[in-house]
This record gives C-alpha cells, sequence and structure tokens, in this order.
C-alpha cells in the first residue's frame, strides 16, 4: 500500500513536471540554428514563445506523434515521410510562433 502510493507520489512529482518542460523546450533546437546564442538563451527563448500558448503546443504535439505513429504503423516504410514531415510541422510552428510573438511585442 505504501510503496503503490510512493511510485504514484514519485511519477505525479517528477511526470508532471517533465511534460511542461518537454513541451516547453520543443523549439530550444530551432531558435539555437535561427540566432547564434547560448543552450540556456535558446532554452528560454523556447520557453518564452510556448508558454503563452502552452497547451495549443500540447495539442499541437500530440497530433505531429500521432501522424508519425501513423506512418510507422505502414510497416516502418511510413516512419521514411512521417518523421521529416513531423519535423517540417515543427518548424512551421516555431517560425509561426515567432511571428506571433513579435506582432504582440510590436503592439504593446
Amino acid at each position: 500500500m505504501f510503496g503503490g502510493l510512493a511510485i504514484m507520489l514519485g511519477l505525479l512529482t517528477f511526470a508532471v513536471p517533465g511534460i511542461y518542460l518537454a513541451v516547453a523546450y520543443i523549439f530550444s533546437g530551432m531558435a539555437m540554428v535561427d540566432r547564434p546564442q547560448s543552450f540556456v538563451d535558446a532554452l528560454n527563448q523556447s520557453r518564452r514563445l510556448v508558454t503563452p500558448h502552452w497547451f495549443d503546443i500540447g495539442l499541437f504535439l500530440l497530433a505531429v506523434v500521432g501522424i508519425v505513429l501513423l506512418g510507422y504503423l505502414a510497416c516502418l516504410v511510413g516512419g521514411f515521410v512521417s518523421v521529416p514531415v513531423g519535423f517540417c510541422m515543427i518548424g512551421a510552428a516555431y517560425d509561426q510562433l515567432l511571428k506571433l510573438s513579435e506582432a504582440t511585442s510590436s503592439e504593446a
């Protein structure tokens, strides 16, 4: 009983922040390629872009994962198409978030 409760508490303690950070830092690699900056600055930029739209980005990433999984269900051959398409979708989302953040910062 106590062991199961401890395991459940441990999973909740580390899984919830882990999921939040995984979604918040999804664009950090693209931020490093887009503008020359340190890794920590890229992580902060990714988090600042994603935080106002966290649930939307989370649902978007679930859709991308679903598309990639459906590609792999096609006898692993679909992975050759679905993985690059997934990366392109994430790149397009990064570009749209940058444009959206620049538009909102210029309005303020």
